[in-house]
């Protein structure tokens, strides 16, 4: 039996979802609490807004399992927001300026 690590991405309508995603370089970008929280809250506002629903969640410092129950376009755009979202936040609070209180 063959394996490769990237099979095909199937969104049909209506479905159940098992999802997995990895950091880049499953570098541990989510160690800290408070990104894991963001992270958290970024998922689930996300899920809301477009309409799905997660049965299942496990969010770790370098990748996640969902599963998800949703249309299929509802799906792949929540991920898609995910994706940005995450990588925002993380990337703002990683090269923002510290505060004079901070110095």
């Amino acid at each position: 039996m063959s394996w490769h690590h990237a099979p095909a991405h199937h969104f049909a309508c209506g479905n159940t979802f098992f999802l997995t995603g990895a950091t880049a370089y499953k570098e541990h970008f989510y160690r800290e609490p408070i990104m894991l929280d963001e992270l958290h809250e970024i998922l689930f506002n996300n899920a809301e807004k477009h309409q799905c629903v997660l049965q299942s969640w496990c969010l770790l410092s370098n990748h996640y399992h969902l599963v998800v129950r949703g249309e299929g376009a509802n799906v792949r755009q929540m991920v898609t927001r995910l994706h940005t979202e995450a990588a925002r936040a993380r990337n703002k609070r990683r090269f923002r300026l510290p505060t004079r209180f901070e110095v």
